[in-house]
């Protein structure tokens, strides 16, 4: 709720002479408004229904209904009403989450047998004991700063409620605000239109995208020098696509070696100059880079050590998660301050899961396997915080699509020491800003990308062609994220890849890499593991444990930042455990 003076300003709209003219309505109504944590709209719709639902009961109100004036007898009433409808809820609210559990294994039991199943002896508990769970303790030494309640609230939204207009505003707003990034980087007074047929060279600004009639679709989805496009927004060109040609000997700004060519992928928003001369095409001689945001000039206030792994935990042959046990067991003895568990934890893709042939239930069996081995570290190390970012295929998470919310529950009642971040989330410790994604968003990038060079290679002194350059694939692919500001820039999700991330267009916004650039930022891939220092950020990829065995250990010294970046002060240990 606002404060009072504002509450009381909301009232007055809403509620007019009724609580203006009457201190003790307003009294009242403020009072009901601090107690449940009401805005003063909230509480004139609730009024309202109340007062709907309720005249109609009165032994002189027969038939008819009718909206009455706001009285100090009508507000207490009404305080007694939302007490009610508040304590309903609640209970609801609890009922569902000791039956989640249970639910889940029942529903999955008739699947499989094709009638209702007894409850079985692993599915009569599925939430832990208070003697199972740690104590409330202080994570000694580390400040964890993590996403608001507010934003917590607003990353469960409602999905698979998308309206087209929403999905294309949202995605003409993103081409606006690069455009306008574009404008100030480079000075540029105003952009030009690629529909446009003009004379001069002009600055574009869109998205790339595949073009759906060109001949090559039908035989790949891919990009290539015939399916190139781009799209204006319809700010900048009335929402055209128009085809792309390269000139042979087209240049990048600011670089010296244009050899090794330009990756490109669908969705990528690019800065172009040239000119539409007429022929139905936008013809390319330069590419203008997106301008880098500089991790932010934090120091480290005090030494931090953070290890973390990527899930899925266990093989596909079963669901016994003994490799889990090992990041615990390794977690005892190197005693980090922070251990940072990336899901999926139960994953909905495992064999056994699809084929309904769960032990337990899902609750259950999170409880077993993860929870306990997870509170035996917390009392064995006390002073240990334990972050968790679930998958999009986490069978426990109830908010199956990205960016991905989690839902009140999901992973039943765990200590203060245990927290359940979003996906994709960023968050700071000691200062030092992460961000982390559990989307495999490096191999979607490495799977569509399509690599643009000059047909016409620079000569050096010598008047010998210079051959294409080395490039460092992992490094580039971690570029296009911090360059596009975006945990996943790739749009559409291609095809065959859609059923790995579930995109939700309209929230995107919630995907923004916004502020300072990580310091460390943790992008998870089934691509082999690597630690990287990419334009200032440390960018960690712990493969996948169950195949890799790897757990990803970084060593923060206390003042790092204060000579240079973060992450040039950071070890980082990629070890592979037994």
């Amino acid at each position: 709720m606002a404060n009072e003076r504002d509450c009381r300003q909301e009232l007055s709209r809403w509620f007019g002479a009724a609580v203006t003219a009457d201190v003790e309505v307003m009294k009242e109504c403020l009072q009901i408004c601090s107690n449940y944590n009401l805005s003063g709209e909230t509480l004139f719709f609730q009024w309202e229904a109340f007062s709907y639902n309720n005249v109609a009961s009165t032994p002189s109100a027969g038939k008819s209904r009718s909206i009455q004036g706001l009285t100090l007898e009508g507000a207490k009433s009404l305080r007694a009403h939302v007490a009610r409808e508040t304590a309903k809820a609640n209970e609801k609210k609890n009922a569902n989450t000791r039956a989640r559990g249970g639910a889940l294994a029942l529903n999955a039991a008739r699947t499989r047998l094709g009638g209702t199943p007894h409850r079985s002896a692993h599915s009569q508990s599925i939430t832990p004991r208070h003697d199972q769970i740690a104590p409330p303790v202080a994570c000694f030494g580390v400040k964890f700063t993590g996403p608001s309640a507010e934003e917590n609230i607003k990353r469960t939204y409602r999905y698979m409620f998308e309206k087209i207009s929403t999905r294309s505003e949202v995605l003409d707003d993103r081409i606006d605000e690069f455009s306008e990034l574009i404008r100030e980087e480079y000075g540029i007074e105003e952009l030009g239109d690629p529909s446009s047929v003009t004379e001069d060279v002009v600055t574009i600004v869109g998205r790339l995208c595949l073009d759906p009639d060109a001949d090559a679709v039908a035989s790949s989805s891919k990009l290539s020098p015939t399916t190139l496009v781009l799209e204006a927004s319809r700010m900048g060109g009335s929402g055209e696509r128009v085809p792309l040609k390269f000139e042979p000997d087209f240049g990048i700004r600011g670089s010296q070696d244009v050899s090794s060519g330009k990756s490109l992928f669908p969705g990528e928003i690019l800065a172009l100059r040239g000119r539409n001369g007429g022929g139905g095409w936008f013809s390319v001689n330069e590419i203008l880079p997106i301008p880098l945001v500089s991790p932010s000039p934090e120091v480290s206030t005090r030494p931090l050590s953070v290890s973390l792994a990527s899930g899925p935990y266990t093989t596909e042959q079963n669901l016994d998660f003994a490799p889990f046990l090992s990041i615990i067991e390794d977690a005892k003895s190197s005693r980090p301050s922070v251990l940072i568990i990336l899901g999926p934890f139960i994953d909905a893709s495992h064999a056994s899961v699809k084929s309904s042939k769960l032990p337990m239930a899902p609750l259950a069996l999170f409880q077993q396997c993860f929870l306990n081995p997870i509170l035996s570290l917390i009392q064995h190390n006390p002073g240990t915080l334990v972050l968790l970012v679930p998958h999009v295929r986490d069978l426990l998470n109830s908010h199956v699509v990205f960016p991905q919310g989690v839902g009140e529950g999901d992973f039943g009642q765990l200590p203060t020491s245990v927290k359940v971040l979003p996906n994709p989330c960023l968050f700071s410790l000691n200062g030092i800003r992460f961000g982390v994604s559990t989307v495999d968003v490096l191999y979607h990038l490495k799977n569509q990308q399509y690599t643009q060079r000059p047909q016409q290679l620079p000569i050096d002194a010598s008047n010998s062609v210079v051959p294409p350059a080395q490039q460092d694939v992992m490094a580039n692919l971690c570029r296009h994220v911090l360059e596009q500001r975006s945990f996943y820039p790739i749009f559409p999700v291609p095809v065959e890849l859609s059923l790995d991330i579930n995109l939700d267009v309209s929230h995107s916004d919630q995907l923004k890499l916004s502020g300072p650039a990580p310091d460390v930022l943790v992008l998870p891939s089934i691509l082999r593991q690597f630690s990287k220092n990419v334009e200032g950020t440390l960018v960690i990829n712990p493969s996948v444990f169950a195949k890799s065995r790897v757990v990803a250990r970084l060593h923060i010294p206390a003042g790092a930042g204060s000579e240079g970046k973060i992450c040039d002060s950071t070890k980082v240990d990629l070890t592979r455990l037994s």
